[in-house]
């Protein structure tokens, strides 16, 4: 009986210690996400859409080569590998 409260106990301490983590990993992606997608915003909203369709797993490097400038995309790919150095992505 007691080594049952003794995991319940190491349960609700852990779950804790997972609540605060996801928690705080959230308001870190959130905060990278508002960061890029800022910097991409002031290059333009192309360049935005493009970022954010990466951000979101949407990415299509040959569709955007076709319906964006070179530009455009040159600046949205320095933005994303900047994301992705940064430890997003």
């Amino acid at each position: 009986m007691k080594l049952g409260i003794k995991i319940g106990i190491f349960k609700k301490k852990n779950d804790a210690v997972l609540n605060h983590l996801n928690e705080w990993g959230g308001a870190v992606y959130d905060s990278a996400y508002k960061y890029y997608s800022n910097m991409a915003k002031n290059e333009g909203e192309n360049v935005l859409k493009i970022f954010d369709d990466w951000w979101y797993g949407k990415y299509n490097k040959q569709e955007y080569i076709v319906r964006y400038t070179e530009e455009e995309c040159e600046v949205a790919d320095s933005i994303i590998l900047t994301a992705i150095s940064g430890g997003f992505g």
